[in-house]
């Protein structure tokens, strides 16, 4: 979903750069973003406190796979690990404020074993 949004947001940015007036395609545009908003919405609502539960054992995943890298070119690897991106993607999910605690400690994670070497 939160592709799709990022896709509208994009079709809405090239489709100002057209000089076509096409208003139904404009007002179909608008509808689709406002539903995909909506879903979006409808699933933090409803599945919030399993996204979050999911980040803190991602996050515990992940600290487990760096504590065991020694060199810090490997470290930087981490970055395109699957349950990194999925992490990520899980706290783009989440609400402003809770949002900022996970990537705080998702980048703390790293840094301390950045530190650590």
């Amino acid at each position: 979903m939160l592709t799709l949004k990022t896709n509208i947001e994009e079709l809405k940015k090239s489709r100002s750069q057209l000089p076509i007036i096409d208003n139904e395609l404009d007002i179909n545009i608008k509808e689709l973003s406002n539903k995909v908003e909506t879903q979006i919405l409808s699933f933090r609502i409803k599945n919030s406190e399993v996204v979050k539960t999911t980040i803190s054992e991602n996050i515990l995943k992940i600290k487990d796979i760096i504590s065991n890298i020694e060199y810090l070119s490997q470290l930087t690897q981490i970055y395109s690990t699957d349950i990194y991106l999925q992490t990520e993607n899980l706290i783009e999910l989440l609400q402003d404020d809770e949002k900022d605690k996970f990537k705080d400690e998702l980048k703390n994670t790293i840094s301390s074993r950045i530190t650590e070497i």
